[in-house]
């Protein structure tokens, strides 16, 4: 009688448990992965977003003769168009959005801040801006995000 070659019963049901193991572990460490990725996508995407709000107050403020924190906006600035003519554009918070209301215009959403914190502080004729999101520590995801803006009015010393 020839020895018969192949594997026994054993031998397959030890492969199929050190397959399903490792198969277990890797699916694990892919959700994981994409769980961070999908983190530092959403702190990019709020970052970004922070940096484009930040970048429209500014160009508004630097073509302002005048900056104002009036209690029923956050911020109100005082421009001149075509040579002469004054207008005034006023940042408010309207039901978590932040709209441009131009005095001659119709209202413009600028962006949702999604618990986000906008605030403006005026010394002289510098405007400091304050773009802050809260955040929990996860992996991936730093405790909070915080953007500066120091900007000044046409004719205002730094």
């Amino acid at each position: 009688m020839k020895p018969t070659r192949g594997f026994t019963l054993l031998e397959l049901v030890i492969v199929v448990l050190i397959l399903t193991v490792m198969s277990g572990v890797v699916g694990r460490l892919w959700i994981g992965m994409e769980k961070v990725n999908r983190m530092a996508s959403t702190n990019l995407h709020q970052a970004n977003q922070g940096e484009l709000v930040l970048e429209r107050l500014r160009s508004d403020i630097e073509s302002s003769i005048q900056a104002q924190t009036p209690d029923d906006a956050l911020l109100a600035l005082t421009q001149i168009e075509d040579g002469f003519q004054q207008r005034t554009v006023r940042y408010v918070i309207e039901d978590g959005d932040l709209v441009r209301d131009v005095s001659n215009a119709l209202p413009e959403t600028v962006t949702s801040l999604n618990g986000a914190h906008l605030a403006v502080s005026i010394t002289g004729g510098m405007v400091r801006l304050e773009w802050a999101r809260p955040g929990v520590e996860r992996p991936g995801q730093r405790k909070g995000q915080r953007l500066l803006l120091l900007a000044s009015v046409k004719g205002a010393r730094p």
